[in-house]
């Protein structure tokens, strides 16, 4: 079986085995050679295979470690012609799942309950695409209900907690007092083009909170569940309004306002940096 059938976890595990192997094997053969060559004491050479096994483990372990979107997302420069697609296809949502369920593991929503979220407001999810249909990057917003924002607020909520009740279809999108950005990450986040699609990503979310909810300031809240997401919710002047220790999924909960200021800002750095996505946006309705 291939490793495109295989679960996110096991893909890891496999990745984890291969780098550990490229270290520990070369290793302990240089080890064995200047066993050879040399009087090494034993105990001396078993402190040393035991010293590069734990380096190779740690090295392997963290180097595999998946990233999401790099906080540095607007340092690469990009000639790729991409696009944002919203509502995403059915195709690049299950793209979309696949990749997060890569990153998070098991704390990443099923397809069945993301399919939820997009059955009750498809608006909710954007996908960053080729001009062929080639999967790049996502992010979800949600606009949830005024009951919504308090059990997300209140710390007693995770998101896998969020159903359908708690969003607000198409059609009242606009009447949110504030807006979950549930995700975002850009495919091979860790290189210079995932970089670059990050920095589209951004520019491609101010684009759509302009786009779908107008010219007024929306309050953004979001968890920062990873280094990363907090270097991004920080450098856009986010602050904490639900601090770790009182939550249930253990991580700060952050809010910062999208208004004219910040949206320029962020659409004027893209776009000295490589070309700004082609929206294809459905009206919501």
């Amino acid at each position: 079986m291939g490793e495109v059938h295989l679960k996110p976890e096991e893909r890891r595990s496999r990745v984890i085995l291969r780098r550990f192997l490229w270290v520990e094997i070369p290793g302990l053969t240089i080890i064995s050679a200047l066993a050879t060559i040399t009087a090494i004491i034993p105990w001396l050479w078993t402190s040393l295979v035991l010293l590069l096994t734990a380096i190779s483990l740690v090295w392997a372990w963290t180097s595999s470690k998946p990233i999401h979107i790099h906080s540095e997302v607007l340092a690469e420069e990009s000639d790729e012609d991409v696009a944002l697609e919203t509502p995403a296809s059915h195709d690049l949502l299950v793209a979309a799942n696949d990749h997060a369920r890569t990153l998070y593991g098991h704390d990443a929503l099923s397809l069945v309950e993301v399919e939820r979220w997009w059955g009750r407001n498809p608006w909710v999810i954007t996908a960053l695409r080729t001009k062929t249909g080639e999967y790049l990057g996502y992010f979800d917003i949600l606009p949830l209900t005024v009951e919504g924002v308090k059990l997300i607020e209140s710390g007693k909520f995770v998101e896998k907690d969020i159903g359908p009740e708690h969003i607000l279809p198409a059609a009242q999108m606009k009447n949110a007092r504030k807006l979950y950005l549930a995700g975002i990450a850009a495919k091979d986040a860790g290189t210079e083009i995932g970089r670059a699609r990050a920095s589209q990503l951004i520019s491609g979310l101010t684009t759509y909170v302009r786009h779908y909810y107008g010219d007024k300031p929306r309050r953004i809240i979001a968890i920062g569940a990873t280094e990363a997401g907090v270097r991004l919710l920080k450098s856009v002047g986010a602050r904490v309004i639900s601090s770790s220790h009182s939550r249930r999924d253990k991580h700060d909960l952050y809010e910062f306002v999208a208004n004219e200021d910040l949206i320029s800002s962020v659409r004027a750095r893209s776009r000295k940096r490589g070309k700004i996505p082609k929206p294809y946006f459905k009206t919501a309705k």
